[in-house]
């Protein structure tokens, strides 16, 4: 039987591991997308359109990542 973060704070049983924040995959991957973002500034114009692609779908997938986490840790 597991207990709720709540329950093992209240009972002091919540160590340091638990505050420590962690890296989120979502938060990676719009990371990633300013890479392109950046290298806006230095190839030629004819490269721009592909990027702008590349980004759009690094944020969107992000956003993907984001909402599917939510969901599933609101069923927890």
């Amino acid at each position: 039987m597991h207990s709720t973060d709540t329950e093992r704070v209240a009972d002091g049983r919540a160590t340091i591991e638990d505050d420590i924040p962690k890296m989120e995959p979502w938060l990676g991957v719009l990371m990633a997308s300013f890479v392109p973002t950046l290298a806006l500034f230095f190839v030629p114009e004819s490269f721009r359109y592909p990027l702008y692609i590349v980004i759009s779908l690094l944020l969107l997938a992000s956003i993907v990542m984001l909402v599917r986490r939510e969901i599933q840790r609101g069923r927890k």
